[in-house]
């Protein structure tokens, strides 16, 4: 008797089902919307349904307008998909046949610093600031590439002799975090032309270039790259004291030949 009221109660479920074209489950079972072929509730009243007409599937929301919606309220973490190519900083990409993993993906984002003022030393320097230095942060969780580009024109402040140039080195250093880069860091010499007075405004560019890779950690990362100037005079020539010029000629006006100091951050995700 029992069997046979299961197999009763199994066929009309089955064609109240068919007729109608909509079975509810779980919460408030006597309830469903009127354009739901299936609707889940559950006990906080979240809903997840299939609409009669297209067969959108709505997950938070009753009334989905694509395919699949889903609908958590302001609540971050809607969708979860482990396959095992998750990981921190990965973007879920499709390939030819529409087919979702989770893939790294690489973007640039571009720091740029430029003196505003030249500055000015006499004599030797070991770390002369130059107003060049930005701290940039790694998210937790990325990988990145970084290309420090530095261009500081340097030279002297005033028309001299060629016999009054200084002998000395001229240079910059770029410093990660306090410490010297070795491929960071450039210099080029002056040095007297013999007795020639013919004069001049001697000057160059020194151009930098250093390269890192940042391996992903679990928290930020700040790194600061600082420019500072360098003068390593070793001897004055014909009585002249020379004062050493970085950045630009001056701080208004053309700048053509001189230029401005800058330096260029490239940070490039993946």
């Amino acid at each position: 008797m029992k069997i046979n009221c299961l197999l009763f109660t199994l066929t009309t479920l089955t064609w109240f089902s068919t007729a109608k074209a909509q079975v509810k489950i779980g919460a408030n079972p006597a309830s469903i919307g009127a354009t739901s072929n299936l609707e889940v509730e559950a006990a906080n009243g979240n809903k997840t349904i299939i609409q009669k007409d297209n067969g959108n599937v709505g997950i938070g929301t009753t009334s989905p307008g694509a395919k699949l919606e889903v609908n958590n309220g302001t609540t971050a973490g809607a969708v979860k998909l482990v396959d095992g190519t998750q990981g921190i900083g990965k973007v879920l990409t499709s390939d030819a046949n529409g087919v979702g993993t989770w893939q790294s993906i690489g973007s640039t984002v571009v720091y740029k610093v430029a003196a505003t003022q030249p500055v000015d030393v006499i004599g030797s320097v070991d770390s002369l600031d130059l107003g060049l230095s930005k701290t940039i942060t790694i998210p937790a969780g990325r990988n990145a590439v970084i290309t420090v580009f530095t261009n500081v024109p340097a030279g002297l402040d005033s028309v001299v002799s060629l016999n009054q140039i200084p002998n000395a080195y001229i240079g910059t250093r770029l410093k990660r975090n306090g410490i010297d880069t070795e491929e960071g860091s450039r210099k080029f010499t002056l040095a007297a032309f013999g007795n020639s007075a013919s004069t001049i405004v001697p000057m160059s560019h020194v151009v930098g270039q250093f390269t890192e890779t940042i391996v992903a950690a679990n928290t930020d990362q700040l790194i600061t790259y600082k420019t500072q100037g360098y003068v390593e005079q070793w001897s004055i020539s014909n009585g002249y004291t020379p004062t050493y010029r970085f950045n630009m000629w001056a701080a208004s006006g053309d700048n053509f030949d001189w230029g401005r100091a800058t330096m260029v951050i490239n940070v490039t995700y993946y």
